[in-house]
């Protein structure tokens, strides 16, 4: 069996949360605090090169990103 080939059955439907009290909290704290952690850079005094290297650095990994989904997933090379 390749792992090209695709299943013709139906997905398993997925269960959602339906109350809050439903959610994994436990897990969910980690989570959302590292991706809070990064506004307190507002209050520690950066240049505008701190900000020029962040944008310089997330354009070039979103761009290689793409480039390596596209590559993948367009030509299954790698």
């Amino acid at each position: 069996m390749s792992y090209l080939q695709v299943s013709l059955s139906a997905p398993k439907p997925v269960s959602r949360a339906k109350r809050l009290r439903d959610y994994q909290w436990l897990g969910a704290v980690p989570f959302a605090l590292m991706h809070l952690a990064p506004l307190c850079a507002i209050w520690t005094g950066t240049k505008w090169q701190d900000w020029a290297a962040c944008l310089v650095l997330y354009w070039g990994r979103m761009f290689f990103v793409s480039a390596a989904y596209h590559r993948y997933f367009s030509h299954r090379t790698y």
